[in-house]
């Protein structure tokens, strides 16, 4: 589920889809937010993120904030506090985290951009339990 701090009309979150046909645009750029709730408490480890596709609008820079419960917020600052965004509309931009973090809902928050704020995005994670999995999988393989 997306919500935003504000939309402009017809640029609401649920058209922040990552290679959709259309875009978040918050009507104020400055100190606003897109929110994805992943559903449950999951490892998150990175976002992409994409511009606008129909017009030169797009986050340049952008910050992270997570929470567990919607509620009380946290920066991720983890790798400096800052991500280098989109460098044009259509190319989507991968960023991960340094360190994973459990987190149910994720905030990005753009900082500068091209135009006006204005993007696509996906959250990239798992179960919080996903590396356990993984490093089981890697062992059994070396047997």
């Amino acid at each position: 589920m997306l919500s935003a701090s504000s939309s402009l009309s017809g640029k609401g979150p649920d058209k922040a889809r990552l290679k959709g046909n259309s875009c978040w645009m918050p009507s104020t750029s400055a100190n606003s937010w897109i929110q994805v709730n992943v559903g449950q408490l999951k490892k998150i480890t990175g976002v992409v993120i994409q511009g606008c596709p129909s017009s030169d609008h797009w986050v340049t820079k952008f910050k992270i904030q997570t929470s567990t419960d919607g509620l009380s917020w946290k920066d991720y600052s983890s790798d400096g506090g800052e991500y280098p965004g989109s460098v044009d509309r259509t190319s989507p931009e991968t960023r991960l985290l340094g360190t994973p973090i459990s987190a149910q809902y994720v905030r990005v928050l753009p900082l500068e951009w091209n135009g006006q704020a204005g993007l696509r995005l996906d959250i990239l994670g798992c179960l919080p339990d996903c590396e356990l999995k993984r490093s089981l999988i890697q062992k059994m393989n070396h047997l």
